[in-house]
Parts: C-alpha cells; structure tokens; sequence
C-alpha cells in the first residue's frame, strides 16, 4: 500500500535527519543490463549445449532462443527504465516499460534487507539489493544491481544512520559477532543434511526429460559396470555376490548423495557469521555467492529449532 514520504517513524528506530532530503533519481549500475541478460538465458544454456553436442539432427528446439532472445531485450530495457529516489524517510522507486509503477516505500516498512554476490557481481563491484517487508509475498524492491558501495550506503540510510555525504563503504564497527561457523560445523550440517538427494533427482530427470542418458548408452554402463562388479565377486556365489553388489551400489549412492550435500553446504554457509549491530540482526555466508542478511531485531516474533536424529 503507497503511502506518503511524510509518514514518520512509529518506533522511533530512525534518527532524527539520518536520512537525506530528495537528491534526484538515481540509475542502476551501468553494468545492470549485462547480469539481468545472464539470469534470463542462464535457464536455457544448459539445454542448448546438449541439444548442440549431444542432439541427433533435431533442431526445433533451439527456435526457443527468440523467444528468449525477446525476453532478454524487455529485460535490458526494464532495467535501464529502472529508477529510485531517495528521500527524507521513504524510497520512492520507477520501474516498468508499458505499465509504469512507482511505489513509496517508507524506510520504516523495509524490514529485512539482503545482499546477494556471486562471482561476477564480486569482479564488478556490483550487488543485488533486495529490500523485504514482513507480510509482503514479493520483496518491496529489488534492485539488481547497484554498486557495492551505493547498497552500503542504502543499508545505512535504511537503518537509520549516515549520510549520502558519507562515502566509506566500510561495514559498522559497532557490529557484534554472535556466531562464526567453523568448516567443520558447516560440513556435519551437510553430513546432516540430504540437499545431495535433490540434486542427484533433478539431474536424474533433466536427463530424462532431454534423452540425456539415452544419447550416453546411461543404462548400457550400468550394466556393465554391474556385471563386472558381480563377475569380480563370483567366487563367493551367485546368490552372495548378488547380495554384495547391492551393498556396495547403495553404500556407493549414500557416500556420494553425502558428498554433494557437504559441497553444496559448504557454498551455501561457508564463513556463516551471525552479527548484531545496533538494533539489526544480520547473517553472512557464501563460499562463491556471498548473501548478506539483516532484519530489525524487535520484528522477530519467533525462532524455531529443528534437529533431526
């Protein structure tokens, strides 16, 4: 729901003046165009190298890409008619191309505030800021992307502290860490865990649904490599070995279902910090994509522990 810039603080957690009066609208990053282009043909890639060194002479499928080729150019200009401006206790945000929209958000609705940076975004300087609200089902904005220093500089004025003057991009000195997660911690998370199973399952029916395994001769090897397993332990009997080669398949299939849950743990939750600054609670971690977390501490209405046997 719009509301006015003049709307003021109900809980008082914003100094008086911390934000700055209206500066003019601001642009994304110059280098936006090129990761909104990215995250709109990044679903297509992988198709599209199977279809060009694993296809069998079909080629239809690849009349996809004007589609996506469509999409991408409304994402480019989306992206570059993308506009925000900060005010005194609100961020009145322009976007759209045919059907434009502007939103005034004041700061004391933006309750959460997270950061997401992966390699590319690291190698530009670049974030993507997204800004959330508690009862929202869509995030109040999302900004992708704008320099690292430009969304340092947001966070502040959104916790009520800095100036735009300001131009340090470093991170509050007042910040206090509750918790750093070891490596270790961070591996018997993934031991504990079973996100291996979704991807061993996704990568399972990504290879169904585009005849991977077929143009592969998948079930050929496996059979092979059965067979041989059961031929090295023939001499223990048919009914043994049979047995034996079960074992050791799902022995096999758990170590590696573990495997990449511990990997894919240890992207997600490498150097997990829990910091408290102020009256803000905030996570950080990432081993290649780096997420940066924060909510106001007095919006939390519960926390819930899970652990499984």
């Amino acid at each position: 729901m719009a509301t006015t810039p003049s709307e003021s603080d109900p809980e008082g957690s914003l100094e008086p003046n911390a934000a700055p009066p209206d500066d003019g609208e601001r642009r994304l990053h110059p280098f936006s165009w090129l990761f909104v282009l990215i995250n709109k043909l990044r679903p297509m890639l992988f198709p599209v190298l199977l279809l060009l060194f694993l296809g069998r002479g079909e080629r239809w499928e690849l009349y996809g890409l004007l589609g996506a080729l469509v999409l991408s150019l409304y994402s480019l200009a989306y992206s570059f008619s993308f506009r925000y401006r900060i005010g005194r206790d609100s961020l009145v945000v322009r976007e759209g191309i045919f059907n434009r929209t502007v939103r005034d958000i004041p700061f004391a609705r933006i309750q959460n505030i997270v950061q997401n940076r992966n390699l590319l975004h690291r190698l530009f300087a670049v974030t993507e800021l997204r800004l959330e609200s508690a009862g929202g089902a869509k995030p109040e904005a999302v900004m992708s992307v704008i320099s690292a220093k430009e969304a340092r500089l947001l966070e502040r004025l959104l916790h009520g502290r800095g100036a735009v003057g300001d131009e340090s991009g470093s991170e509050s000195a007042s910040s206090t860490v509750l918790h750093a997660a070891e490596l270790g911690e961070v591996i018997r998370y993934g031991l504990s865990s079973n996100r291996g199973a979704v991807l061993v399952g996704a990568v399972f029916a990504a290879g169904w649904q585009l005849q991977l395994w077929e143009s592969l001769q998948f079930g050929t090897a496996m059979r092979w490599a059965f067979g041989s397993l059961a031929s090295a332990l023939g001499g223990v009997g048919d009914w043994l070995a049979t047995l034996l080669t079960g074992i050791i398949v799902v022995l096999s299939m758990m170590v590696l279902l573990k495997a990449l849950s511990v990997l894919m743990c240890v992207l997600s939750h490498y150097g997990f910090r829990l910091e408290l600054d102020g009256e803000r609670i905030g996570t950080r971690s990432g081993l290649l994509t780096r997420r940066h977390a924060s909510a106001n501490l007095s919006k939390l209405q519960r926390v819930l522990l899970s652990q499984s046997w």
